[in-house]
């Protein structure tokens, strides 16, 4: 099971404990500072800094800065995937075919080189796409990092005599 953000002490079920917390760098996560000030008032026999109460109500408020640090986190990343990418604006990169969603007449693809799954749009001639799994070469026909936009078109002749109908 996940870990969870709790004023009590938690088993770790893997590790065998009955009371486990987490502390990594108090620089970089707000839980982890709570827990280094509450594990140095305990060594310094001095009265936690902050009760159950107060822990009770951080938790939620940890939680939304958590996923919302994620978050930019992805997308920070995704800028600068992207914005590698547009010089190489009209090359080919290698893909497999991972999904289909037949009601927009993509797919999605996954780019090894990347290593991350991409929207997929079919051929102009043939406006069909590959089965799934296939492997095969998409053309990087658009690319802008401020947008957030990449767009890959599958190369007919990678999969002639395979397609199927979007």
């Amino acid at each position: 099971p996940p870990a969870t953000l709790t004023p009590q002490a938690q088993p770790h079920r893997t590790l065998g404990l009955e009371a486990y917390c987490r502390a990594t760098s108090p620089i970089r996560r707000w839980p982890d500072l709570v827990v280094h000030r509450q594990l140095k008032a305990l060594v310094e026999g001095a009265p936690p800094p902050y009760d159950a109460a107060a822990i009770k109500e951080l938790i939620p408020l940890v939680i939304r800065g958590e996923r919302q640090g994620k978050a930019m986190e992805a997308e920070r990343r995704r800028f600068w995937v992207l914005k590698a990418l547009e010089p190489r604006r009209g090359d080919t990169l290698d893909v497999v075919v991972s999904r289909h969603d037949k009601l927009r007449g993509r797919a999605r693809c996954w780019v090894p080189e990347l290593v991350q799954e991409y929207a997929l749009d079919p051929p102009e001639k043939s406006g069909t796409l590959p089965p799934l799994g296939t492997e095969g070469k998409a053309r990087l026909s658009a690319v802008a990092a401020r947008r957030g936009v990449l767009r890959l078109r599958w190369i007919d002749e990678t999969a002639a005599g395979q397609e199927v109908k979007a």
